[in-house]
């Protein structure tokens, strides 16, 4: 009587198991590349509108100097500070639909006035794009 040590069918069982194992783990790396991928897409899409809000609202400061605020729309005080908000979509709106929040602190010495701009998350200390804009009134 002849006895069967090994199958072959356990063989392909074995390799099949290592095949699955490794498309698992490049599914699993693919996967987290992609999540990577979509949260640097986000951080460049808002920069690029930071920076656009930004330049907009410093042309207004280069324009009309301390009158500035009158050139942009929904504009609110917060004692020195001009404040902006702007909802997910980057749409100006209310303070309690905000997501992003532009702030002008202007200053005057003499006769340059100068205007700090900062565009950030609301709840955010560090702000997503910042500059400086001058005029000599």
């Amino acid at each position: 009587m002849q006895r069967r040590t090994s199958s072959k069918s356990s063989l392909f069982l074995l390799e099949m198991i290592f095949v699955i194992l490794f498309f698992s783990l490049a599914a699993a790396v693919c996967v987290s590349l992609f999540a990577q991928a979509h949260a640097v897409s986000v951080k460049s899409s808002d920069l690029n509108a930071a920076v656009l809000r930004a330049q907009s609202a410093a042309e207004c400061v280069k324009a009309e100097g301390a009158g500035f605020a009158e050139l942009l729309d929904h504009a609110q005080s917060d004692g020195e500070d001009t404040l902006l908000y702007y909802d997910g979509e980057w749409r100006s709106t209310s303070q309690e639909g905000a997501v992003y929040c532009l702030r002008v602190t202007p200053v005057q010495t003499g006769d340059l006035f100068t205007a700090q701009i900062a565009v950030s998350r609301v709840g955010e200390e560090e702000p997503i794009y910042s500059l400086e804009a001058a005029k000599y009134l």
